[in-house]
Protein backbone atom coordinates (compact mmCIF):
# COMPACT_ATOMS: atom_id res chain seq x y z
CA UNK A 1 0.00 0.00 0.00
CA UNK A 2 1.45 3.39 -0.94
CA UNK A 3 1.94 6.14 1.61
CA UNK A 4 -0.68 8.78 0.84
CA UNK A 5 -3.87 6.71 1.29
CA UNK A 6 -2.82 5.62 4.79
CA UNK A 7 -1.33 8.94 5.91
CA UNK A 8 -3.26 10.00 9.06
CA UNK A 9 -5.25 13.18 8.51
CA UNK A 10 -3.51 14.70 11.53
CA UNK A 11 -0.05 14.29 9.94
CA UNK A 12 1.67 16.65 7.52
CA UNK A 13 1.94 15.58 3.89
CA UNK A 14 5.48 16.67 3.04
CA UNK A 15 6.97 17.30 -0.36
CA UNK A 16 9.10 14.18 0.13
CA UNK A 17 6.01 12.00 0.63
CA UNK A 18 4.36 13.60 -2.41
CA UNK A 19 7.37 12.99 -4.65
CA UNK A 20 7.69 9.39 -3.44
CA UNK A 21 4.09 8.80 -4.41
CA UNK A 22 4.48 10.39 -7.86
CA UNK A 23 7.71 8.45 -8.49
CA UNK A 24 5.74 5.20 -8.24
CA UNK A 25 4.14 6.06 -11.57
CA UNK A 26 0.63 5.15 -10.44
CA UNK A 27 -1.83 5.70 -13.28
CA UNK A 28 -5.09 7.58 -13.00
CA UNK A 29 -7.70 5.03 -12.07
CA UNK A 30 -11.00 4.57 -10.30
CA UNK A 31 -9.16 5.62 -7.12
CA UNK A 32 -6.67 8.26 -8.35
CA UNK A 33 -7.24 11.53 -10.20
CA UNK A 34 -4.61 14.06 -11.38
CA UNK A 35 -5.49 17.68 -12.17
CA UNK A 36 -2.98 20.13 -13.66
CA UNK A 37 -5.04 23.17 -12.61
CA UNK A 38 -7.67 23.77 -10.00
CA UNK A 39 -11.02 22.60 -11.48
CA UNK A 40 -14.32 24.42 -11.20
CA UNK A 41 -16.15 24.10 -7.90
CA UNK A 42 -18.89 21.96 -9.47
CA UNK A 43 -16.39 19.64 -11.16
CA UNK A 44 -14.41 19.13 -7.96
CA UNK A 45 -17.61 18.47 -6.00
CA UNK A 46 -18.62 15.87 -8.58
CA UNK A 47 -15.28 14.01 -8.32
CA UNK A 48 -15.28 14.09 -4.49
CA UNK A 49 -18.87 12.81 -4.35
CA UNK A 50 -18.13 10.04 -6.87
CA UNK A 51 -15.14 8.83 -4.83
CA UNK A 52 -17.21 8.91 -1.61
CA UNK A 53 -20.00 6.95 -3.30
CA UNK A 54 -17.62 4.27 -4.59
CA UNK A 55 -14.38 3.12 -2.94
CA UNK A 56 -12.75 6.39 -2.00
CA UNK A 57 -9.69 7.84 -3.69
CA UNK A 58 -7.04 10.53 -4.09
CA UNK A 59 -7.20 13.80 -6.01
CA UNK A 60 -3.89 15.56 -6.68
CA UNK A 61 -4.32 19.11 -7.97
CA UNK A 62 -1.15 20.55 -9.48
CA UNK A 63 0.09 17.20 -10.85
CA UNK A 64 -0.11 16.67 -14.60
CA UNK A 65 -0.73 13.25 -16.17
CA UNK A 66 1.19 12.11 -19.26
CA UNK A 67 -0.13 10.17 -22.23
CA UNK A 68 -0.16 6.98 -20.14
CA UNK A 69 -2.07 8.73 -17.34
CA UNK A 70 1.00 8.63 -15.10
CA UNK A 71 2.15 11.67 -13.09
CA UNK A 72 4.73 13.94 -14.77
CA UNK A 73 7.84 14.54 -12.65
CA UNK A 74 8.63 16.85 -11.05
CA UNK A 75 5.15 18.18 -10.21
CA UNK A 76 4.87 21.84 -11.20
CA UNK A 77 1.89 22.59 -8.97
CA UNK A 78 -1.14 24.82 -9.29
CA UNK A 79 -1.36 28.50 -8.41
CA UNK A 80 -1.48 28.97 -4.65
CA UNK A 81 -4.59 30.72 -3.28
CA UNK A 82 -5.28 32.09 0.16
CA UNK A 83 -7.63 30.02 2.35
CA UNK A 84 -7.41 27.16 -0.16
CA UNK A 85 -8.05 24.42 2.39
CA UNK A 86 -11.14 26.25 3.64
CA UNK A 87 -12.38 26.62 0.05
CA UNK A 88 -12.18 22.85 -0.49
CA UNK A 89 -14.08 22.14 2.72
CA UNK A 90 -16.77 24.61 1.65
CA UNK A 91 -17.11 22.86 -1.73
CA UNK A 92 -17.35 19.45 -0.05
CA UNK A 93 -19.88 20.55 2.57
CA UNK A 94 -22.02 23.03 0.64
CA UNK A 95 -22.18 21.54 -2.89
CA UNK A 96 -22.49 17.88 -1.85
CA UNK A 97 -25.53 16.48 -0.04
CA UNK A 98 -25.05 15.06 2.54
CA UNK A 99 -21.65 16.70 3.04
CA UNK A 100 -18.37 14.86 2.52
CA UNK A 101 -15.37 15.73 4.69
CA UNK A 102 -12.11 14.82 2.96
CA UNK A 103 -8.58 15.00 4.32
CA UNK A 104 -6.78 17.95 2.68
CA UNK A 105 -3.07 18.79 2.52
CA UNK A 106 -1.48 21.82 0.88
CA UNK A 107 2.11 21.01 -0.21
CA UNK A 108 4.12 24.15 -1.14
CA UNK A 109 6.60 23.82 -4.00
CA UNK A 110 9.90 25.59 -4.42
CA UNK A 111 11.06 25.14 -8.00
CA UNK A 112 13.83 27.12 -9.72
CA UNK A 113 11.42 28.14 -12.47
CA UNK A 114 8.59 29.07 -10.11
CA UNK A 115 8.71 31.95 -7.58
CA UNK A 116 8.67 30.67 -4.00
CA UNK A 117 5.27 30.01 -2.42
CA UNK A 118 3.26 30.81 -5.54
CA UNK A 119 2.61 27.18 -6.51
CA UNK A 120 1.48 24.17 -4.53
CA UNK A 121 0.06 20.70 -4.89
CA UNK A 122 -3.30 20.10 -3.22
CA UNK A 123 -3.78 16.53 -2.01
CA UNK A 124 -7.37 15.54 -1.28
CA UNK A 125 -8.13 12.12 0.15
CA UNK A 126 -11.74 10.97 0.09
CA UNK A 127 -12.77 7.88 2.03
CA UNK A 128 -15.54 5.53 1.00
CA UNK A 129 -18.58 6.90 2.79
CA UNK A 130 -21.05 5.07 4.98
CA UNK A 131 -23.30 8.11 4.53
CA UNK A 132 -23.66 7.54 0.77
CA UNK A 133 -25.35 8.26 -1.55
CA UNK A 134 -23.92 11.78 -1.92
CA UNK A 135 -25.55 13.97 -4.53
CA UNK A 136 -24.42 17.06 -6.44
CA UNK A 137 -26.11 19.42 -8.90
CA UNK A 138 -28.63 20.60 -6.29
CA UNK A 139 -29.19 17.01 -5.11
CA UNK A 140 -30.18 15.84 -8.61
CA UNK A 141 -26.99 14.05 -9.64
CA UNK A 142 -25.62 10.81 -8.13
CA UNK A 143 -22.26 9.73 -9.53
CA UNK A 144 -19.89 6.81 -9.09
CA UNK A 145 -16.24 6.48 -10.01
CA UNK A 146 -16.30 3.89 -12.80
CA UNK A 147 -14.53 2.96 -16.07
CA UNK A 148 -11.29 1.08 -16.58
CA UNK A 149 -7.84 1.93 -15.27
CA UNK A 150 -6.89 3.93 -18.36
CA UNK A 151 -10.13 5.90 -18.69
CA UNK A 152 -11.81 6.46 -15.33
CA UNK A 153 -14.84 8.74 -15.22
CA UNK A 154 -17.83 9.77 -13.13
CA UNK A 155 -20.93 7.86 -14.17
CA UNK A 156 -24.53 8.22 -12.97
CA UNK A 157 -25.52 5.59 -10.42
CA UNK A 158 -28.04 2.85 -11.20
CA UNK A 159 -30.93 1.88 -8.93
CA UNK A 160 -29.06 -1.22 -7.72
CA UNK A 161 -25.97 0.84 -6.90
CA UNK A 162 -28.06 3.36 -4.98
CA UNK A 163 -29.61 0.51 -2.96
CA UNK A 164 -26.13 -0.76 -2.09
CA UNK A 165 -25.13 2.70 -0.86
CA UNK A 166 -28.27 2.94 1.25
CA UNK A 167 -27.32 -0.36 2.89
CA UNK A 168 -24.04 1.21 4.03
CA UNK A 169 -26.01 4.16 5.38
CA UNK A 170 -28.24 1.87 7.45
CA UNK A 171 -25.18 0.21 8.98
CA UNK A 172 -23.86 3.64 9.94
CA UNK A 173 -27.18 4.54 11.58
CA UNK A 174 -27.09 1.33 13.63
CA UNK A 175 -23.60 2.21 14.86
CA UNK A 176 -24.81 5.69 15.90
CA UNK A 177 -27.82 4.25 17.72
CA UNK A 178 -25.62 1.71 19.52
CA UNK A 179 -23.21 4.42 20.73
CA UNK A 180 -26.07 6.54 22.08
CA UNK A 181 -27.75 3.55 23.76
CA UNK A 182 -24.47 2.57 25.41
CA UNK A 183 -24.03 6.08 26.82
CA UNK A 184 -27.55 6.16 28.24
CA UNK A 185 -27.12 2.71 29.75
CA UNK A 186 -24.02 3.96 31.60
CA UNK A 187 -25.91 7.03 32.82
CA UNK A 188 -28.65 4.88 34.33
CA UNK A 189 -26.22 2.33 35.79
CA UNK A 190 -23.97 4.94 37.43
CA UNK A 191 -27.02 6.78 38.80
CA UNK A 192 -27.69 3.75 40.99
CA UNK A 193 -24.24 4.22 42.49
CA UNK A 194 -25.10 7.85 43.23
CA UNK A 195 -28.32 6.75 44.94
CA UNK A 196 -26.46 4.14 46.99
CA UNK A 197 -23.93 6.74 48.19
CA UNK A 198 -26.72 9.09 49.25
CA UNK A 199 -28.56 6.31 51.08
CA UNK A 200 -25.41 5.61 53.09
CA UNK A 201 -25.38 9.27 54.17
CA UNK A 202 -29.10 9.39 54.94
CA UNK A 203 -30.21 9.87 58.56
CA UNK A 204 -31.85 7.01 60.50
CA UNK A 205 -35.58 6.58 60.05
CA UNK A 206 -35.72 7.79 56.46
CA UNK A 207 -38.05 5.93 54.11
CA UNK A 208 -35.19 4.49 52.01
CA UNK A 209 -37.30 2.98 49.24
CA UNK A 210 -39.12 6.27 48.83
CA UNK A 211 -35.83 8.19 48.96
CA UNK A 212 -34.31 6.10 46.14
CA UNK A 213 -37.49 6.31 44.06
CA UNK A 214 -37.55 10.07 44.53
CA UNK A 215 -34.10 10.44 42.97
CA UNK A 216 -35.03 8.09 40.10
CA UNK A 217 -37.93 10.44 39.31
CA UNK A 218 -35.58 13.39 38.84
CA UNK A 219 -35.37 14.63 35.27
CA UNK A 220 -32.22 13.88 33.30
CA UNK A 221 -30.88 16.81 31.26
CA UNK A 222 -28.85 15.33 28.40
CA UNK A 223 -26.78 16.50 25.46
CA UNK A 224 -25.54 13.91 22.97
CA UNK A 225 -23.47 14.63 19.88
CA UNK A 226 -22.07 12.02 17.49
CA UNK A 227 -20.66 12.08 13.93
CA UNK A 228 -23.22 11.18 11.30
CA UNK A 229 -20.86 8.43 10.10
CA UNK A 230 -19.10 7.05 13.21
CA UNK A 231 -17.26 4.31 11.35
CA UNK A 232 -13.64 5.14 12.18
CA UNK A 233 -11.56 5.96 15.25
CA UNK A 234 -10.75 9.67 15.50
CA UNK A 235 -8.05 9.39 18.19
CA UNK A 236 -6.20 7.00 20.45
CA UNK A 237 -7.40 6.74 24.04
CA UNK A 238 -4.33 8.70 25.18
CA UNK A 239 -5.04 11.50 22.68
CA UNK A 240 -8.72 11.45 23.61
CA UNK A 241 -7.99 11.84 27.30
CA UNK A 242 -5.52 14.67 26.67
CA UNK A 243 -8.01 16.57 24.49
CA UNK A 244 -10.83 16.03 26.97
CA UNK A 245 -8.84 17.16 29.99
CA UNK A 246 -7.46 20.23 28.22
CA UNK A 247 -10.71 21.46 26.70
CA UNK A 248 -12.80 23.35 29.22
CA UNK A 249 -16.43 22.50 29.79
CA UNK A 250 -17.90 25.84 30.91
CA UNK A 251 -21.33 26.69 32.32
CA UNK A 252 -22.67 30.21 32.08
CA UNK A 253 -24.90 31.70 34.78
CA UNK A 254 -26.30 35.01 35.94
CA UNK A 255 -23.08 35.45 37.90
CA UNK A 256 -20.62 34.75 35.10
CA UNK A 257 -18.88 31.60 33.89
CA UNK A 258 -17.42 28.65 35.76
CA UNK A 259 -16.41 25.07 35.07
CA UNK A 260 -19.41 22.91 34.17
CA UNK A 261 -18.11 19.90 36.08
CA UNK A 262 -15.96 19.68 39.16
CA UNK A 263 -12.85 17.68 38.39
CA UNK A 264 -14.44 14.37 39.27
CA UNK A 265 -12.93 10.98 38.73
CA UNK A 266 -11.96 10.09 35.17
CA UNK A 267 -12.05 6.48 34.07
CA UNK A 268 -11.78 4.47 30.87
CA UNK A 269 -14.60 2.26 29.62
CA UNK A 270 -14.02 0.30 26.42
CA UNK A 271 -13.37 2.95 23.73
CA UNK A 272 -14.53 5.80 25.99
CA UNK A 273 -13.29 8.27 28.57
CA UNK A 274 -15.78 8.99 31.36
CA UNK A 275 -15.75 11.84 33.85
CA UNK A 276 -18.09 11.41 36.81
CA UNK A 277 -18.85 14.14 39.32
CA UNK A 278 -21.35 13.92 42.13
CA UNK A 279 -22.20 16.18 45.03
CA UNK A 280 -25.70 17.41 45.67
CA UNK A 281 -26.49 16.31 42.09
CA UNK A 282 -25.10 13.79 39.64
CA UNK A 283 -23.15 14.47 36.42
CA UNK A 284 -21.46 12.34 33.80
CA UNK A 285 -19.60 13.38 30.65
CA UNK A 286 -18.29 10.92 28.08
CA UNK A 287 -16.20 11.12 24.94
CA UNK A 288 -15.22 8.13 22.86
CA UNK A 289 -12.91 7.26 20.00
CA UNK A 290 -15.70 7.33 17.42
CA UNK A 291 -16.39 10.98 18.26
CA UNK A 292 -19.42 10.63 20.53
CA UNK A 293 -19.84 13.24 23.24
CA UNK A 294 -22.46 12.68 25.91
CA UNK A 295 -23.38 14.75 28.95
CA UNK A 296 -26.08 14.16 31.56
CA UNK A 297 -26.95 15.86 34.80
CA UNK A 298 -29.60 14.64 37.17
CA UNK A 299 -30.85 16.53 40.18
CA UNK A 300 -29.48 20.02 39.47
CA UNK A 301 -31.60 22.36 41.60
CA UNK A 302 -33.52 19.48 43.18
CA UNK A 303 -34.18 19.53 46.92
CA UNK A 304 -32.14 16.56 48.12
CA UNK A 305 -32.40 17.67 51.74
CA UNK A 306 -36.20 17.48 51.54
CA UNK A 307 -35.96 13.84 50.49
CA UNK A 308 -33.49 13.12 53.30
CA UNK A 309 -35.74 14.64 55.95
CA UNK A 310 -38.84 12.79 54.81
CA UNK A 311 -39.96 9.65 56.55
CA UNK A 312 -43.02 9.41 54.33
CA UNK A 313 -43.48 7.77 50.99
CA UNK A 314 -42.52 9.84 47.94
CA UNK A 315 -45.37 11.04 45.70
CA UNK A 316 -44.11 12.15 42.26
CA UNK A 317 -47.21 14.19 41.39
CA UNK A 318 -46.95 16.36 44.49
CA UNK A 319 -43.16 16.87 44.35
CA UNK A 320 -41.73 20.31 43.59
CA UNK A 321 -40.28 19.88 40.09
CA UNK A 322 -38.56 22.98 38.71
CA UNK A 323 -35.93 23.58 36.05
CA UNK A 324 -33.81 26.70 36.38
CA UNK A 325 -33.66 28.38 32.96
CA UNK A 326 -30.30 30.01 33.60
CA UNK A 327 -28.69 26.68 34.54
CA UNK A 328 -30.00 24.80 31.49
CA UNK A 329 -29.15 27.69 29.20
CA UNK A 330 -25.64 28.02 30.64
CA UNK A 331 -24.93 24.30 30.32
CA UNK A 332 -26.16 24.15 26.71
CA UNK A 333 -24.10 27.14 25.58
CA UNK A 334 -20.98 25.86 27.32
CA UNK A 335 -21.32 22.43 25.73
CA UNK A 336 -21.86 23.82 22.21
CA UNK A 337 -18.76 25.98 22.52
CA UNK A 338 -16.81 23.02 23.94
CA UNK A 339 -17.84 20.82 21.00
CA UNK A 340 -16.61 23.41 18.51
CA UNK A 341 -13.13 23.33 20.05
CA UNK A 342 -13.10 19.60 20.82
CA UNK A 343 -13.86 18.37 17.29
CA UNK A 344 -11.33 20.78 15.80
CA UNK A 345 -8.69 19.27 18.10
CA UNK A 346 -9.67 15.87 16.73
CA UNK A 347 -9.30 17.38 13.19
CA UNK A 348 -12.85 16.27 12.48
CA UNK A 349 -14.87 18.58 10.20
CA UNK A 350 -17.77 16.31 9.30
CA UNK A 351 -21.48 16.36 9.93
CA UNK A 352 -22.72 15.90 13.49
CA UNK A 353 -25.99 14.57 14.88
CA UNK A 354 -26.84 16.60 17.98
CA UNK A 355 -29.67 15.94 20.44
CA UNK A 356 -30.78 18.03 23.41
CA UNK A 357 -33.04 15.89 25.57
CA UNK A 358 -34.76 15.79 28.93
CA UNK A 359 -35.91 12.42 30.17
CA UNK A 360 -38.67 12.20 32.80
CA UNK A 361 -39.69 15.84 32.13
CA UNK A 362 -43.41 15.34 32.76
CA UNK A 363 -44.70 17.54 35.56
CA UNK A 364 -41.68 19.86 35.60
CA UNK A 365 -41.95 23.62 35.34
CA UNK A 366 -39.41 26.15 34.11
CA UNK A 367 -38.27 28.98 36.37
CA UNK A 368 -37.22 31.82 34.07
CA UNK A 369 -34.42 34.29 34.67
CA UNK A 370 -36.85 36.62 36.49
CA UNK A 371 -37.97 33.99 39.01
CA UNK A 372 -41.33 33.38 37.32
CA UNK A 373 -42.44 29.74 37.16
CA UNK A 374 -43.81 28.70 33.76
CA UNK A 375 -46.28 26.05 32.61
CA UNK A 376 -46.09 22.36 33.46
CA UNK A 377 -44.45 20.18 30.81
CA UNK A 378 -46.97 17.51 29.73
CA UNK A 379 -44.44 15.31 27.91
CA UNK A 380 -42.53 12.47 29.54
CA UNK A 381 -39.50 13.14 27.34
CA UNK A 382 -38.29 16.20 25.42
CA UNK A 383 -36.12 15.49 22.38
CA UNK A 384 -34.71 18.31 20.23
CA UNK A 385 -32.47 17.14 17.35
CA UNK A 386 -30.21 19.37 15.27
CA UNK A 387 -27.69 18.49 12.54
CA UNK A 388 -24.70 20.63 11.61
CA UNK A 389 -21.09 20.36 10.47
CA UNK A 390 -18.23 21.41 12.72
CA UNK A 391 -17.56 24.47 10.56
CA UNK A 392 -21.23 25.47 10.80
CA UNK A 393 -21.15 25.06 14.57
CA UNK A 394 -18.13 27.35 14.71
CA UNK A 395 -19.52 30.00 12.35
CA UNK A 396 -23.21 29.88 13.30
CA UNK A 397 -23.05 29.19 17.04
CA UNK A 398 -25.41 32.05 18.05
CA UNK A 399 -28.11 30.86 15.60
CA UNK A 400 -27.77 27.22 16.64
CA UNK A 401 -27.83 28.14 20.34
CA UNK A 402 -30.92 30.36 19.92
CA UNK A 403 -32.84 27.73 17.93
CA UNK A 404 -32.12 24.88 20.35
CA UNK A 405 -32.91 26.97 23.41
CA UNK A 406 -36.15 28.35 21.91
CA UNK A 407 -37.37 24.81 21.18
CA UNK A 408 -36.40 23.71 24.69
CA UNK A 409 -38.24 26.61 26.35
CA UNK A 410 -41.31 26.05 24.15
CA UNK A 411 -41.90 22.75 25.97
CA UNK A 412 -42.55 24.86 29.10
CA UNK A 413 -44.62 27.53 27.38
CA UNK A 414 -41.84 30.12 27.35
CA UNK A 415 -40.64 32.63 24.75
CA UNK A 416 -38.25 32.31 21.82
CA UNK A 417 -34.68 33.46 22.34
CA UNK A 418 -33.69 36.64 20.55
CA UNK A 419 -30.70 36.16 18.22
CA UNK A 420 -29.12 39.39 19.46
CA UNK A 421 -29.21 38.05 23.02
CA UNK A 422 -27.72 34.72 21.88
CA UNK A 423 -24.93 36.55 20.03
CA UNK A 424 -24.04 38.56 23.14
CA UNK A 425 -23.90 35.41 25.29
CA UNK A 426 -21.70 33.59 22.75
CA UNK A 427 -19.35 36.58 22.52
CA UNK A 428 -18.99 36.77 26.31
CA UNK A 429 -18.31 33.03 26.59
CA UNK A 430 -15.70 33.02 23.81
CA UNK A 431 -13.94 35.96 25.41
CA UNK A 432 -13.92 34.10 28.75
CA UNK A 433 -12.45 30.98 27.11
CA UNK A 434 -9.87 33.05 25.26
CA UNK A 435 -8.69 34.61 28.53
CA UNK A 436 -8.70 31.24 30.33
CA UNK A 437 -7.20 28.71 27.90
Amino acid sequence: MYTLPILPATEVCSREILEQFCAMGIRESVRVEYKREFPSNQKLAKVIAAFANTHGGLILIGVQADSENKPVLPPVGALFQERLEEKIYQIATQLIHPPVIPAVWIVPLELPSVPSKTNCVVVIRVDESSSAPHAVEESKGLYLRTGNLSEPFEDRATVAQIQEMLGRKQASKKQRDDLVARFRSRVDYLLEGFISDRLNDAPPGIHKVSFAEGIRQWASFEVICVPEVPDSLLATLVQLRNHFERTWLVRGSLHGFHELMNRGKIRMAQSSILQISSGSFYQIAEVNQFGLFGYAEIGYGENLSALKSSSEQFHPRTANKVFEASASQGALLGILEFLSRFYRKLTFWGKLRFVLAVRRAQGYRMMDCYGQVREVCPDSDITIPHDFTVSQLDAELPNIFAELLSNFYAAFGWQEIDIAYATREVTKLREFVRRNP
